[in-house]
């Protein structure tokens, strides 16, 4: 009698199972769980692996390079904007600069 009991109550587990995972939407305390999890890691910061001591590392850590590099991007990307409107050369090479 006991073997029958637990063969029933192996079978109602794997019904919730299949239940759980055939489901269209998800568990919301099972997200809500992962959420958590997620906002309590650390965050991947990679200049948690930069030097301690230096100028380069100082340099680099900072928000004003940070800002720097963003800017010359920007203007990269302004520039290769206007180069492409202006130049009506077919190839590269034959194009005068603007």
């Amino acid at each position: 009698r006991e073997t029958r009991d637990r063969d029933r109550d192996s079978k109602d587990t794997s019904k919730k199972d299949t239940k759980q995972r055939n489901a269209v939407f998800p568990d919301s305390t099972m997200m809500k769980a992962q959420l958590r999890e997620q906002l309590i890691a650390k965050q991947y910061k990679v200049t948690d692996y930069y030097h301690v001591k230096g100028y380069p590392q100082w340099m680099a850590k900072s928000a004003r390079f940070e800002y720097l590099t963003f800017l010359v991007i920007f203007f990269n990307a302004v520039w290769i904007g206007v180069d492409t409107d202006f130049n009506r050369s077919a190839m590269l090479i034959n194009a005068r600069p603007v």
